[in-house]
């Protein structure tokens, strides 16, 4: 059965029929949108229709290699990183399908397996990256596709990390490391900087006059200048002299990571990530008396509602405070 219904000044007819999917296309005529569909219903009573749509001739391979090549290349360096690994899990696991075939029941099974193997959050920065993908073929590239992400049920959200240093910690994380990565560790304290924007930081940012640093690159996408503790400038200082240029540290993000993690392992620390030195850096800002609005010029959260989950003071320190 056909039905053909008005939808933003265009017609849109679509296909029923038992023992197959429903078919639809869009057009601007109304006497198009039936005729399209008289024909359709024809070739599926005899058995020679074959579904001609974009949807169901293109690959979700097909649509995240052009997703890692127009849309990745314009987010912030972090992200390229991280949704790249996103991506190539994505086509590994689901890459063969059809946009036509990635129905909401592929797409639970999807996360159901997934979810065996790793955490819920994962998976549901995974469906995230799909649904992006699924969203950027309808919006920027004209392919209708059904995005089955937004009908299916998402893992529950793991509860935020509220990991902060432990007495004696940072002292046995660099005792094992590189002095590179040791200026970097406390870097990350002084500053609560995102690993990227460490990574990516360079002398010329740096105005020694002001003692501030310009983050041009971030990951809400918005330039912003944060001032330097004494801390910090002294560690900038140490790694090049004023007329430097170029990378500050001179390690890629990903290197950063490897190091951190090798470093916990050989310092039998359970437990610690490397955002964990952001979650201790933004406590300790509001533990020098900061107000929000300040603690958020620094560490660059777009919502101060954002700030709870990296800040997590402790209750002893409070006690003063309260008489």
């Amino acid at each position: 059965m056909a039905t053909i219904l008005k939808r933003g000044g265009k017609y849109q007819a679509q296909v029923r029929r038992l023992g197959h999917k429903p078919v639809s296309r869009t057009f601007t005529l109304k006497s198009d949108a039936a005729a399209w569909a008289r024909k359709v219903e024809s070739e599926i009573e005899r058995g020679t229709y074959v579904d001609r749509t974009p949807g169901a001739s293109t690959t979700l391979s097909q649509m995240l290699s052009r997703y890692r090549k127009e849309i990745l290349p314009k987010l912030s360096s972090t992200s390229q990183e991280v949704d790249g690994y996103r991506l190539n899990t994505l086509d590994s696991k689901l890459g063969h399908h059809s946009l036509a075939a990635l129905t909401p029941a592929v797409v639970s099974d999807y996360r159901n397996t997934r979810l065996k193997v790793v955490s819920a959050g994962t998976v549901l920065r995974e469906l995230g990256v799909l649904s992006r993908v699924l969203s950027a073929c309808r919006q920027e590239w004209g392919i209708e596709v059904r995005n089955s992400v937004t009908e299916i049920q998402k893992p529950k959200a793991p509860r935020g990390r509220d990991r902060r240093l432990r007495q004696g910690e940072i002292d046995l994380i660099l005792a094992v490391l590189q002095p590179t990565m040791q200026a970097v560790v406390r870097f990350a304290i002084e500053t609560a900087m995102r690993r990227g924007e460490i990574a990516a930081m360079k002398f010329e940012d740096v105005d020694r006059a002001h003692r501030t640093l310009l983050i041009p690159a971030t990951k809400t996408g918005v330039p912003r200048t944060i001032p330097l503790s004494c801390g910090a400038f002294q560690i900038i200082e140490g790694m090049g002299d004023k007329d430097a240029r170029g990378p500050v540290f001179g390690m890629t993000a990903t290197t950063i990571s490897q190091a951190f993690r090798r470093a916990c392992r050989r310092a039998g620390l359970e437990d610690l990530h490397l955002h964990d030195l952001r979650h201790e850096a933004t406590s300790r800002l509001f533990e020098k008396g900061l107000a929000v609005m300040e603690v958020a010029l620094v560490t660059g959260h777009a919502d101060v509602r954002m700030l709870a989950r990296y800040t997590h003071l402790r209750a002893g320190d409070l006690v003063c405070k309260l008489g």
